[in-house]
């Protein structure tokens, strides 16, 4: 395979680059893990999630890259040739950037509808009393971002008014995951292979805020998942990811993801920073 066939990856990209790393899973108990997004007060007791670290191989995706797909593996590498620096500007996130996100996924998934309704800048600087509802660092629990109730109920409180028509048809959730200005060489994203993982290797955690309760799927650690990532990424490199599938017919309907601590990552490397916008895909 050619790195022309990778949208000029650099050549060392093609070569094997398999690494060992954490991966953050979570327990199984009498009760579902929480998150509290704010304080209780009186206090209350709760299973936190990514209780129960295991050391995985990650392979390199890129040697693969030409034959994953969202319907099989649920994630593939994607170009983004046009240039966006203005990641700072959320009018912009929104109207410029959100445009060639859009322009994207109608193009990779031929869906005749693409929303796109929310996103996150990730910085591995960014720390616990500086985030924001945009501004977080990376994630190292292995997750999924929806339920199936969840993301039914996402469309629903999104679009209440066609919410009945639109979940008569194939709904697709699918996050676009890509670096802001440089090469990625720190705290990679890394997805789980959707054929090697089942729907019970996972299990609801309750995200519980002031004013709402939601829900996601957090991983049990399973020695058959097998784990990717694509090394070394550029500002014009993107991932697919899927998040939710509506259809039951055998193909992918969500995949794990967490970031990971890369064992290669140089003592000089910059911060990782990234953004990934979380789309809902119709057909």
């Amino acid at each position: 395979m050619r790195a022309t066939d990778l949208g000029r990856q650099e050549q060392s990209m093609l070569e094997p680059r398999d690494i060992s790393a954490t991966v953050q899973y979570s327990e199984k108990g009498n009760t579902p893990p929480a998150k509290y997004f704010f304080e209780p007060d009186p206090p209350v007791a709760y299973r936190k999630p990514g209780t129960a670290p295991r050391s995985v191989v990650v392979q390199s995706a890129w040697p693969r890259s030409a034959t994953l797909t969202l319907d099989r593996q649920g994630f593939k590498a994607v170009r983004m040739e046009e240039p966006f620096h203005d990641y700072d500007n959320d009018a912009a996130i929104r109207s410029v950037y959100f445009r060639q996100v859009r322009d994207l996924l109608r193009r990779e998934t031929g869906a005749t509808r693409v929303e796109l309704f929310d996103y996150t800048i990730r910085r591995s600087s960014t720390t616990l009393t500086n985030q924001s509802e945009v501004n977080r660092p990376p994630s190292m629990l292995a997750h999924v971002d929806y339920t199936a109730d969840s993301a039914r109920k996402r469309v629903r409180d999104i679009f209440p008014h066609e919410a009945d028509a639109l979940l008569s048809r194939r709904v697709m959730m699918v996050n676009v995951w890509k670096p802001l200005f440089r090469k990625v060489e720190s705290y990679p994203l890394a997805l789980c292979d959707a054929t090697s993982h089942r729907e019970d290797d996972f299990i609801k955690m309750d995200l519980v805020y002031c004013d709402r309760r939601g829900e996601i799927l957090v991983m049990l650690a399973r020695p058959y998942h097998q784990w990717y990532y694509f090394p070394m990424m550029t500002e014009k490199d993107a991932i697919l990811l899927k998040t939710f599938d509506s259809m039951e017919d055998g193909r992918s309907r969500f995949v794990g993801h967490a970031a990971i601590e890369d064992p290669n990552t140089p003592a000089n490397a910059p911060p990782r920073e990234s953004i990934e916008v979380r789309a809902m895909v119709f057909y």
